[in-house]
């Protein structure tokens, strides 16, 4: 018997099953290919977040909604924009490795 039931083994679903599982729920997680196997191992762009010292919050989403051709909802950039360093500490955290040199 589980409580959670997870469609999709990429990012989100395994983001979804770890804080669950932590959480104290018993997860099954069920994707079509191999976890992990999914679009975020296709992502090109990579993962953007101000966490460096020559980073900011303000140009980090000035640039996402520039990059979006000003289309975005400005609150949702905020809230991206604002959680982004504390989710890349959190994968850190998980043993996640990034190339954080400079492209």
């Amino acid at each position: 018997m589980y409580d959670l039931l997870i469609i999709g083994g990429g990012g989100a679903g395994c983001s979804a099953a770890i804080e669950a599982d932590n959480a104290g729920a018993k997860v099954m997680v069920v994707t079509k290919l191999r976890m992990g196997d999914a679009n975020t191992m296709m992502a090109e762009g990579g993962i953007q977040a101000a966490v460096g010292e020559e980073d900011s919050l303000q140009q980090h989403f000035e640039d996402t909604l520039k990059g979006g051709h000003n289309a975005a909802e400005q609150d949702l950039v905020a809230q991206m924009v604002t959680d982004g360093p504390a989710a890349i500490r959190w994968l850190i955290g998980l043993g996640m490795t990034f190339d954080l040199a400079a492209r």
